[in-house]
Formats: C-alpha cells, structure tokens, sequence
C-alpha cells in the first residue's frame, strides 16, 4: 500500500513545482527563441536604422524628440517616436559595424522585460493564481503572433510600449490598493533584544508613518508609461485598461484615479496622431474604407492568435469599399458578439479574468482601429492586444481545470485533471512554442521572408517585388523579372509599388516599361515626392535634361528634405557649370545630412570653380588686359551670368577692338537670352573679322534661316 503523502509533504511539492515550473519554462522559451539572434534587418528597417545617419550618434538624440523626419529617410513614413529612436541609436554606439545582432538582441531584452512585467500585472489581477498568471505570461511568449514583432527590428517599440503599459498597470493594482493596512509589527511582545526595544519604542510612530504614507495619491505609475508612450503612442491604452480594471474590480473607489490617465494619455495621443498626420499624410486608406474594415480585421486577428497557421508577414488584405458589403457586416457582427461576451463575463466573479482578457484585446486594437493608416492590418498591431486574449485563455484553462476537479470525484477524476492540466501546460506551450521557432526562421533575412510571403499571400504585389528585389540582390537575376511581372496586376492603384515595378524594370534596361510605371506611379499620387525625385533621377541618366529638371524642382516643392531631388539638380547645374547653384544647393544640403557624399563632392568642385573665376576677377582688376577679360567673360558664360559675361566682352573689345572672339562669346551670351537679333549683329563681327572661324559661319547661317521662318 503506497503511503499518503503529508501536508509537509504536499507542501514540499508545491513548493518545489512553482520553483520548478517557472524555470523550465524560461529554459524552455530560451530554445525556442534561440534562432531569433541570426536574423537580419527587413523592410523599414534600412530605412530607419540602416540607411537613416540620424541614428548612427547618441549626440542626435536630442533632434528626436523635435524633428519627426528624423525616423526614417523617407518623409512618408515620418514618425514620432523618440524614445524609441533613442534605443536605435544606442544600439549604433555599441556595435561598429551596424549589422542586426546588437539590434536583435535589445529587443528580446526589452521583451525579457516585457514577459515579467506580464507576469506581475497577471497575478496582481484580483481572482488571479499564480499557475493562471504563469502559463497566460507563457502563452503569450511563447505564441508565433510575437514573433512577426520581435524578429522585425523596427517593430520595438510595439515590445517598449507594451512593457511599459504593463509595468504601469501593475503600479496602478498595487498602489496603494494592494498594499498591507499595517506593517504588522509585533509590539505587545515583551523586548529580548535591543532591536526589539527598538521595535517597542518606536513602533507605533513607524505604524503611523506608514498609514501616512499609504495615504499618498504618487502616481507612480507614470514612471515607467511616459517613456512608453514616447516609444509607442498606442500605449495611451494604458488609460483605457485602468478603465477596464476600476470597472470590473474597483468600480467603488477607483474612478476618481482615472482623471490624471485620462490627460495624459488622451491628450499625448491626439497630439502625437495630429503631428504625424501633418508632416506624413500620404497613402492613408479613407476613414469610411478604414473604419467598414476594422471591425472584420479584429476578428481576423482573434482567429490569427486562436490558429495561428499560415502566418504571413505582409497579408496584402485589402480594405472593403462598402460598410454594406457582406464581411464588413460579418466583423460587426462579430465585434458585437465578442463584446456582448465580455460584459456578460463580467458580471460573474469567476469569469471576470475572462472579461478583463476580452476588453484588454478590444482596448489594444483601439488606436490604430480609429486612425487610419496605410495597410488594412499588420500583425504587429496586435501585439499588445494579444496579451489580453493570452489572460481570457489562461483564465478559462483555469476554470474549467476547477470544474473538472470540481465535478469529477475519486481516484479517475484526479487523473483526469492531472492529465487535462498537463495537456493544457505542456501540449499547447509545447506546439505554440515549435511554431514560434519555426516562424523564427522565416525571418532569416530578405529572401526567406518575402519567399514565405509570396506563399502564404500569392494576391500580394508588394510582396512578388519584394522577394523579387531579394532573388536580384542575392545574384539570381533569371526569376527576377518573374516575380516582377507576378507583381503587375496586384499593384495598379498603389502608387508605392508603381515606383517599385519602374525601379525593378530599370534594373533591367527596359525603358519603356519603367517610364510607364512612373508616370503611373505620379498619376496615382501627385504628391508623392519620392516619385518624382526617383523619376528625375532616371529622366536624368538618359539624357532628358529638363524633363529631369521640372521633376527635380517638383519634388522639392513637395520635400525640400529630399535628397534624391538635390542631387539630380547638383548634377544638372553642374552639366551646365552653374557653379553658383552648385555651392548653394551643395551647402543647404549638407545642413540637412552633413554625411552626404555626393553634396560633399558637389560643394569642392563648385568652390574650385568659383574660386578660379574670383583669382581671374581679382587678375583683371590688378591688370586689365583685353585677354584676361575675355577669359572673364568666357567663365562667366559657363556659370551662365550671361548679362556679365558680356559686359566683359565688350570690356575687351575696348582694348582690343577686333578681338574676333570677344564678339563670338557675346554672340552666344545673346543666344542664350534669347537676343537672337543682336546674337546675329555679333556673329557677323566675327565673321567678317575671322572668315575662317566656320563655326561663326554655320551658326549665323542658322539663326538667320530661324529667323526668316519666323
């Protein structure tokens, strides 16, 4: 016969499982997330840690907290995020050769974080038992929804913000609420030693203080939430949340709490969304479109973090057009539903975990659900929702662990618990956390990725050019312009991926094809300034001058921040030797980027220029000399200061009257001011006094037949 076990015994072992059990899992996360460290950049990251100099120097910090164009080298997706900008440019400082480790690693640093903090907020939930808190913390960490979060680098802040509301929320259950009434010092006991007399005689003061202290309104829970909101705005959810939690478990003296949240956050979110609405208004979906789509979206997600098979990193879902169209009226349906349960599980104390879980994913969604932005939905958005669905589930393994436990009675129903509870801790744990490994690998790099979206998305154009740039760069140019034409008919009315096809056809020398997309791509979006700064750049490289010019000038007028723009225009003067314009746009844009090479270039040709013109200015005021003016006249001709350039003409030709040459810069001057008359009344000065200067010839020839045409 086995011997029963003690209460010591018993006590020993549970012990000895809850020192266990959190360890093991911890071990047991680190496998899975083992193969997160290799992974490489994706997407906009090049564009705001690779390629954005602003991050590369802590000195710049300062500048990201008041320049919003300083997170990224596209003004489209100008955002305001210092703090999160701050932990980028960190991560620069620490590693010399910028590569994706350093960065991979602060963001599962940050979501180490995130997982206490998790865990802490969950067991402070009133009705909350550790096992509960433990496997919805594991559930979450360990779900593949985390992983197209915490493998996309430029995603931390989703991993800041949320750590930082979830710290904030514990702060906000346990002071002072949560505090003990008394410090429970032992003062009747009679003192055996002098710490114990300390004890007796000043332990009523200390108890005192105590109830003082407890009595203070800190609000310590903006600690940790400002520099949330400064990496992530959604984390003004953290207002909401306190809402949600005073409803269901404080709904007696918590409300008056909630006015300071409510400020803050309300006001620190409208504010952040106006600002970046103003300087990146591009390619929002319209709020009738956005706001029809949403509602289908969240259950969408709800399904996504329920089974989550066939996870894609860019789902292409394209917004409805109608609110009276089928799905839409299915996810309001469904949204009502979901909602309908959440009040209704609150109104039970045993399923107000499952409540809280409910409005936790609901409240999550709310700011990008209001704001519209460019895509329908990314999974990223859910991240923080997410966790809320993690603590519905945990609680309702939880409750129905209690009901089997409950109702089953003997020896076969302990086994019966034993074993739902084991299949519950470990088989779920288990196959979520071997998806996450896998779906790990899919963020291997540019080509792993975007080959898995083309997959698990085929309707999706960005992601054929996507992987269709990735098989390019990796030298597999054979597939490229298939994956590129793959493209074509899921991309005709994003003007984004209308420059992307002309720069993908561009690669491959065929014109035709490339300007199409283009002008496609500008008649899409006129105010996109990155198409015509890119279009001016290719209209440059074949030769078409003021095409290239009126584009340049265009893209400017939309972004004077645009650097594509400037250097075409350098190139353009430069191809004229407007060394004036040269210097000028060269100096304005090493203001905006100190480090840019071609503006570096530009500005020490262009000063040599003007500093050889000025040595020959200061010759002829020194010494002046029918040559040296003539010179004079020939630089002020390339810098096209035509007005000049004649007056010193005509200076020579005071000194030397029948300088055939002087007379044959004039007449070009005049020409280019569109003085064709008197360019003529030069030209032939100079062939009368040069009959063997044919060049004279010819070009008076040509101006007289313009001019009988006429």
């Amino acid at each position: 016969m086995t011997p029963t076990p003690s209460a010591e015994q018993k006590g020993a072992g549970a012990l000895l499982f809850w020192w266990l059990a959190p360890i093991a899992i911890v071990l047991f996360g680190l496998a899975v997330w083992s193969n997160h460290f290799q992974n490489g950049f994706h997407g906009e990251d090049y564009t705001t840690i690779v390629n954005n100099r602003a991050v590369r120097s802590l000195s710049n910090v300062p500048l990201f907290f008041t320049r919003p164009r300083t997170f990224s080298t596209e003004p489209e997706n100008a955002d305001y995020r210092p703090w999160l900008l701050s932990s980028f440019a960190f991560d620069a400082s620490v590693t010399r050769s910028n590569g994706p480790l350093i960065y991979q690693i602060d963001s599962f640093v940050w979501f180490g974080l995130l997982m206490v903090s998790l865990y802490v907020v969950f067991r402070l939930i009133p009705g909350t038992d550790a096992g509960v808190a433990l496997f919805g913390a594991a559930l979450f960490g360990l779900h593949p929804i985390a992983a197209e979060t915490v493998n996309y680098v430029v995603q931390r802040g989703q991993i800041m913000g949320a750590a930082g509301v979830c710290m904030a929320l514990a702060l906000w259950i346990f002071w002072s609420h949560r505090l003990p009434l008394r410090l429970g010092l032992n003062l009747d006991r009679v003192p055996q030693t002098s710490w114990q007399s300390l004890i007796r005689n000043h332990g009523p003061k200390l108890e005192r203080a105590y109830r003082d202290f407890r009595k203070i309104s800190i609000p310590f829970y903006l600690i940790p939430l400002i520099p949330a909101l400064l990496a992530e705005p959604s984390a003004a959810v953290f207002a909401l949340l306190a809402l949600a939690f005073t409803y269901l478990y404080d709904s007696e003296t918590g409300y008056r709490r909630l006015a300071l949240p409510a400020i803050i956050c309300g006001g620190y979110w409208f504010a952040q969304t106006a600002l970046v609405w103003t300087v990146s208004p591009l390619f929002r979906i319209p709020f009738v479109a956005w706001w029809s789509t949403q509602p289908l979206v969240a259950m969408r997600y709800l399904y996504t973090f329920v089974a989550p098979f066939g996870l894609s990193a860019d789902s292409g879902f394209r917004p409805v057009t109608s609110p009276l169209q089928p799905l839409p009226i299915a996810g309001f349906l469904g949204l009502s539903v979901l909602v309908g349960c959440a009040v209704l599980a609150g109104r039970r104390d045993r399923w107000r975990g499952v409540a809280f879980g409910l409005w936790w994913f609901l409240i999550g969604l709310a700011p990008t659900a209001l704001v519209p932005q460019r895509t329908a939905e990314a999974n990223p958005r859910m991240f923080l929702a997410a966790a809320g669905l993690a603590f519905a589930v945990a609680h309702l393994c939880g409750i129905w662990i209690s009901w089997v436990r409950s109702t089953v009675t003997g020896k076969a129903g302990a086994t019966l618990a034993l074993g739902v509870s084991a299949v519950i801790a470990l088989l779920v744990p288990g196959g979520l956390g071997w998806m996450t490994y896998e779906r790990n690998r899919v963020w291997e790099n540019e080509r792993t990725l975007w080959l898995d979206v083309t997959r698990k998305s085929p309707g999706n154009g960005r992601g054929y050019i996507q992987y269709a740039t990735a098989l390019l760069d990796a030298g597999e140019d054979s597939e490229y312009l298939v994956y590129l034409q793959k493209a074509v008919p899921f991309s005709g009315d994003d003007s984004v991926l209308q420059l992307r096809l002309a720069q993908g056809y561009d690669r491959l020398n065929k014109d035709d094809q490339a300007e199409s997309h283009f002008r496609r791509a500008l008649l899409l979006a006129p105010g996109y300034a990155a198409a015509h700064s890119i279009f001016s750049q290719w209209l440059f490289s074949h030769q078409r001058w003021n095409d290239a010019f009126d584009m340049a000038t265009r893209a400017l007028a939309l972004n004077p921040a645009d650097l594509i723009a400037r250097h075409t225009l350098m190139d353009l003067y430069s191809a004229k030797s407007d060394w004036r314009m040269v210097n000028k746009l060269a100096k304005e844009t090493l203001e905006l980027d100190p480090d840019d090479d071609p503006a570096k270039r530009s500005l020490v040709i262009s000063a040599t220029s003007l500093d050889q013109l000025r040595k020959v200015e200061a010759e002829v005021k020194n010494s002046p000399d029918a040559d040296v003016y003539l010179k004079v006249s020939v630089l002020y001709f390339n810098s096209q200061r035509y007005e000049e350039s004649i007056r010193a003409a005509q200076q020579a030709l005071r000194l030397r009257p029948n300088l055939a040459e002087a007379y044959a810069n004039m007449a070009s001057a005049l020409h280019a001011m569109g003085r064709d008359a008197e360019a003529v009344t030069a030209l032939r000065e100079v062939v009368r006094l040069r009959p063997d200067l044919t060049f004279a010839k010819t070009d008076l020839e040509i101006l007289l037949e313009k001019a009988g045409a006429r």
